[in-house]
């Protein structure tokens, strides 16, 4: 697959399964031996396409006004990196957490290995301290007096 075919796969996951939380569209984005990573889980753990649904629908659980915003997508080879931004109001609980209410809106970043035109791997970081303290989860710092 060229790099535009694979970046049009993420645009894809970005536009349908997050932001217009169609999960359907995971079988035609993952590959079935496909593997998470994430920052609790460097080494990954396989996921398959019922894992990326399921990793999806915690969040929209949490956020179901969620919106993703890619600022850049960038490819080289089998590889496609996001800088983006995920944005929305916890109305729903969130990993054991109830819901608070509130707005948030955090960076994301994210790296896609793809494989005959899915989604074999995926490495996300999201500013999670950042997501804490607007849900007022953990507390906001006091700003620095100079």
């Amino acid at each position: 697959m060229s790099v535009e075919a694979n970046k049009q796969v993420v645009r894809r996951f970005i536009e349908e399964m997050l932001t217009q939380q169609d999960l359907e569209v995971a079988a035609d984005l993952f590959t079935e031996d496909f593997i998470d990573h994430d920052a609790d889980d460097p080494d990954g753990r396989l996921s398959g396409v019922d894992g990326a649904r399921a990793e999806v629908a915690v969040f929209h659980t949490a956020f179901p006004d969620m919106r993703v915003t890619a600022h850049e997508l960038i490819a080289e080879g089998d590889r496609v990196a996001l800088r983006g931004e995920l944005a929305g109001t916890n109305t729903g609980p969130l990993f054991g957490m109830p819901a608070t209410g509130k707005a948030a809106r955090v960076p994301a970043w994210q790296i896609y290995r793809l494989r005959d035109g899915k989604i074999a791997e995926a490495w996300l970081n999201i500013d999670r301290l950042s997501l804490l303290q607007q849900l007022g989860v953990i507390p906001m710092p006091e700003p620095a007096v100079m």
